[in-house]
């Protein structure tokens, strides 16, 4: 494979990761804010194996870059496109879910100690 093949591939995967250990982060700030219990554990477990998952795929395929250049030479466009959108939509979606549902939370406990009365 080329440079370019490389540098494209290793982005795709620093982007997949860096995607899903930002939602870890969210995901521990929202932890603080709203307490601790067993399904916001289990979400975070999720997305550090999702993040541990992805970083694996991406040594493996980074280290064997041929095969790569095979599938792209042996899979139809659209058969190899889709799976790779998704690999970045799943994990841009849970980031910004975890962001906005972070920012809601935040907003709503300034509002109480702002006006711990109407609440």
């Amino acid at each position: 494979m080329n440079n370019a093949g490389d540098i494209i591939t290793g982005l795709y995967f620093a982007v997949v990761i860096i995607l899903s250990l930002a939602s870890v982060y969210y995901s521990q700030r929202l932890t603080r804010l709203t307490g601790t219990f067993g399904a916001w554990r289990l979400l975070i477990v999720a997305l550090i194996c999702i993040s541990f998952q992805e970083g694996s795929i991406g040594v493996i395929v980074l280290a064997n870059p041929s095969q790569i250049q095979t599938l792209l030479q042996t899979t139809p466009g659209l058969e190899f496109l889709l799976p790779v959108l998704l690999g970045v939509a799943i994990p841009a979606l849970i980031f910004f879910a975890m962001r906005k549902l972070c920012s809601l939370f935040e907003a709503k406990k300034t509002a109480e100690i702002k006006n711990p009365l109407q609440n």
